[in-house]
């Protein structure tokens, strides 16, 4: 007898060990992602860090030398791509380009009457995508992702360009069709909000200490037991920042230094968790992530 496999089980995107590189320059190193079906995932950092490279090689679903990868995988389906830029075909008009998209389905001139509805962009529908505002080729962007009804979105600071207001009715909307399909999502933005708001995870890149550049007496180099750094992204954490320095080594922490227990603390508040509450009893302790006593403190400056 065969039973339905849970979809929180299926991975739409399995990664591991990519590295990208550019013209010899290492963009990102050792990466890896699992993200489930039906999940949404932001991603979030400086300008120039690799972000939109990587979502380019993930919507190629593939990785060209000397980049590499010892996993790349990915379930079969359409993918929903919404670029900076580009991404439209010039030539055609915004209801021509939504039925190239939407691929002549049996009912794609009602389906694309419903997106062109959602995206608020019924009134430009026969304009050719050139003389379109800077807002409304984001919104059309968006539009003809949703119009190919993909089970991957891949999207690239979508809504920069659109007022406030009108911002959230279209991630309303279009939040809406992301779950009636079912659909996965990654989602590169600068705006901590639309991270807030679309995503469900909370990406954390970290790794382990590094090597010092001498050894006390033993073969190899010892470890920098004393500092390390992460990266967080999505969550209501602040984007864009970098908290605490090292000093020249990277042996010890000398500005703003977070402990661990201070880094649980503050990951299980932007997850809603009280870290004070949250206990395991384990041998006659009430044990927390966030040490004991008065041990974890929530970094509030990391929050936006």
């Amino acid at each position: 007898m065969e039973t339905e496999r849970d979809p929180s089980q299926i991975l739409a995107v399995a990664i591991e060990g990519l590295s990208l590189r550019i013209n010899n320059r290492i963009l990102i190193e050792n990466f890896q992602l699992h993200l489930p079906a039906g999940r949404r995932i932001g991603i979030t950092g400086p300008s120039g860090c690799g972000k939109t490279t990587l979502l380019r090689t993930i919507v190629a679903q593939q990785v060209t030398p000397p980049s590499k990868a010892t996993r790349f995988e990915f379930r079969p389906g359409r993918v929903g791509y919404v670029p900076q830029e580009g991404g439209l075909l010039p030539w055609y008009s915004l209801q021509r380009n939504l039925s190239v998209f939407a691929q002549q389905n049996d009912n794609h001139k009602e389906w694309c009457n419903d997106i062109l509805r959602w995206m608020e962009l019924d009134g430009v529908a026969e304009t050719n995508t050139q003389k379109l505002s800077g807002g409304e080729l984001q919104r059309a962007r968006l539009a003809c992702a949703i119009a190919s009804r993909p089970s991957l979105f891949c999207a690239d600071e979508p809504l920069t360009e659109v007022g406030l207001q009108q911002r959230w009715r279209l991630l309303k909307a279009w939040s809406g069709e992301i779950n009636e399909r079912a659909a996965s999502l990654i989602l590169i933005s600068h705006d901590v909000e639309t991270l807030f708001y679309l995503c469900d995870e909370l990406i954390v890149l970290g790794g382990e200490f590094g090597r010092t550049p001498m050894s006390q007496g033993g073969d190899g180099r010892d470890h920098h037991i004393k500092t390390f750094s992460y990266m967080v992204a999505g969550g209501g954490i602040k984007p864009g920042l970098s908290y605490g320095t090292s000093d020249e080594l990277g042996y010890a922490a000398v500005e703003k230094p977070v402990s661990i227990h201070d880094f649980h603390a503050t990951m299980l508040r932007v997850l809603g968790i009280d870290h004070m509450r949250l206990t395991v009893r384990y041998s006659g302790l009430d044990a927390r992530l966030s040490g004991v006593g008065n041990q974890g403190q929530v970094v509030e400056e990391l929050l936006a």
